[in-house]
């Protein structure tokens, strides 16, 4: 398998770092509920209570996680 050829390495504590950042759960990103489906395209979960905390973890306001679409 091919190396990859970027010289910038990371220690463990630094990606797990950066991929919680970039989840949204170490940072305040979004102010609603609405705004974390536009920026993931969309929330996945086993049930309902599932994605309700997902959302909660991740927007300062999520009382309008009301309006999720179960398909």
């Amino acid at each position: 398998m091919p190396q990859p050829t970027s010289s910038v390495t990371f220690s463990r504590r630094e990606k797990a770092r950066l991929r919680l950042a970039s989840q949204g759960l170490s940072v305040q990103r979004w102010e609603s509920a609405e705004e974390v489906v536009r920026a993931f395209g969309v929330i996945q979960g086993q049930d309902l209570h599932s994605v309700h905390r997902s959302l909660a973890l991740r927007a300062e306001d999520h009382s309008d996680a009301g309006n999720i679409v179960r398909g």
